[in-house]
């Protein structure tokens, strides 16, 4: 378990989206999911713009299976200049409409398996709702065999704190680190500040608008808060959680136009 993971480092900060809205509601508004057209039409325009990081999971909805509908009609080129990420450990209960914890192996194989089947390959795979009690504990080693056994490129987990943070640079297995950092919370600092400064993994943003918060008051609101993130986070992924096409463009445009000037 102490094996070093080989990192795979960003030279850049690029723009992802996170596709919780194809599935379920999300956001500070609450808004509830796309129609499986809409949600199809949303990548489908995404992709068209350039975005290549595509973050989903077996918590939201038909996520993965919208997204993997619209993978399954690209070309192998198009195909491959996508970075698909998604996860195990939370998953969705349609009867419910809510969502269930559960990382035990059964669990995880079974959604691995799912996950494959709508999206034919997996780039990146998480542990989602990691918490410092699960890093630290017995179950997380079969979990991870389990993960590796699938042969997935990278594998990455979802943390919320800086103890569960701790835990996973301590086991050594994981390339991409996903958590959520903005202007409202900052309490993942440090831990973007270490993958940062050791460049051992991939920092992947989420809420970098307080899930909409920051994006109230329109575009110079936008721009100031991808400028806020660009001088904190010189490199890595972040991941933008809108299912609308013009606001993607605006995040779009926010995070080219924080770039520094040249001299």
């Amino acid at each position: 378990m102490k094996a070093r993971a080989a990192s795979s480092p960003l030279a850049e900060l690029v723009l992802g989206t996170g596709l919780i809205r194809l599935g379920r509601a999300w956001g500070v508004a609450g808004q509830g999911p796309l129609s499986a057209a809409d949600g199809r039409r949303f990548v489908e325009g995404a992709i068209a713009a350039g975005v290549s990081y595509f973050d989903t999971a077996p918590a939201y909805g038909e996520s993965e299976q919208i997204l993997g509908s619209v993978l399954a009609g690209l070309s192998g080129p198009e195909r491959a200049r996508l970075t698909i990420a998604t996860k195990v450990g939370e998953h969705w209960v349609p009867d419910a409409q809510a969502t269930m914890v559960d990382h035990s192996p059964g669990a995880v194989r079974a959604s691995i398996e799912r996950s494959l089947a709508l999206l034919g390959r997996v780039d990146v795979l998480q542990v989602h709702k990691a918490s410092a009690e699960l890093l630290a504990g017995d179950m997380v080693a079969p979990m991870i065999d389990i993960m590796r056994s699938y042969g997935i490129a990278c594998l990455g987990v979802s943390v919320s704190d800086m103890e569960a943070f701790r835990h996973a640079r301590e086991l050594g297995v994981f390339t991409h680190f996903q958590m959520p950092y903005n202007k409202e919370s900052r309490g993942m600092e440090r831990a973007i500040a270490s993958v940062g400064s050791d460049r051992r993994g991939v920092v992947v943003v989420n809420r970098p608008l307080a899930m909409g918060a920051l994006a109230r008051e329109g575009s110079d609101a936008v721009a100031s808060a991808f400028a806020w993130l660009r001088a904190r986070l010189p490199a890595g992924i972040i991941l933008t959680g809108t299912a609308n096409l013009k606001h993607l463009a605006m995040n779009a445009r926010a995070l080219q136009d924080s770039r520094p000037s040249a001299s």
